[in-house]
């Protein structure tokens, strides 16, 4: 089923609940990422930006991102433009998954272009490796690192692995890591019993739910305790990185602002 028209629909009625219009959506997590299972949801995301009058108020100034959440498969996150513009500048990871992302919904004006030329001026490969690092050990040490477990979900297990292999590209490349997990692994240095895992798991959950489970395997477990570790150690020794100047930044968000309500 396409569910497009429905992501569309669904994107138009709430920005225009909201008073908002929009510059650019796309498709994240497990869908952009090239493992979603058979159940996986939506996950739609959008930068939007309210009427040019908005940022001249006091009023609800502080917000600028807001969930909806509905009963169906499709899970919507707006970001203030002038949020993105502040996650850019700090060399934000998901903002730049976003632009990315091979899954777009919606293009204002060419936005998209200009904002990823503008991520790739700032980005800041320390921020993104620290990032991946927290992201994996966090759902390492709640999920996996508690000994006796089993089994796995599939799904955790490839969010860790994503998020390490991410930030191995970003210390190796020093640049933005591919959106598809697979490619992604075909890029680094990795064992061969490692990768042939990856990919056993990617089938598996395209073939499966969402919550599936599967015996914890060794050889994986202590390739990610290892990488957790080094990474680690290679992300102290990195430089920062990424333009310091929001000058271009601050003259994109309005720029959009005014052409998208033109």
């Amino acid at each position: 089923m396409d569910m497009k028209p429905k992501i569309l629909e669904r994107i138009a009625d709430v920005t225009a609940q909201k008073k908002m219009r929009v510059i650019v959506a796309c498709e994240s997590g497990s869908r952009a990422w090239g493992f979603p299972s058979t159940d996986s949801d939506y996950d739609v995301r959008a930068i939007v930006c309210r009427h040019p009058d908005h940022y001249l108020k006091m009023a609800d100034a502080k917000k600028d991102a807001w969930d909806v959440h509905s009963d169906d498969d499709i899970d919507l996150a707006l970001w203030d433009v002038r949020k993105a513009a502040r996650l850019i500048f700090k060399g934000n990871a998901p903002v730049m998954e976003h632009l990315l992302s091979p899954i777009q919904y919606l293009d204002t004006n060419n936005a998209r272009a200009e904002m990823s030329h503008l991520a790739k001026v700032y980005f800041n490969p320390k921020a993104v490796v620290y990032h991946h690092l927290a992201l994996a050990g966090g759902i390492w040490k709640k999920y996996f690192d508690r000994g006796g477990a089993a089994v796995a979900t599939r799904k955790k297990y490839l969010y860790v692995l994503r998020s390490l292999t991410a930030a191995q590209y970003v210390v190796e490349r020093r640049c933005m890591y591919p959106m598809d997990f697979a490619v992604m692994c075909e890029a680094v240095h990795m064992p061969d019993p490692v990768h042939g895992i990856i990919e056993d798991l990617i089938k598996e959950k395209a073939n499966g739910a969402e919550m599936d489970t599967r015996p914890v395997d060794g050889t994986l477990n202590r390739w990610i305790k290892t990488s957790l570790a080094s990474l680690d150690n290679d992300a102290q020794n990195m430089e920062r990185g990424g333009y310091r100047d929001p000058g271009p930044l601050n003259a994109m968000t309005v720029k959009m602002i005014k052409e998208t309500w033109a």
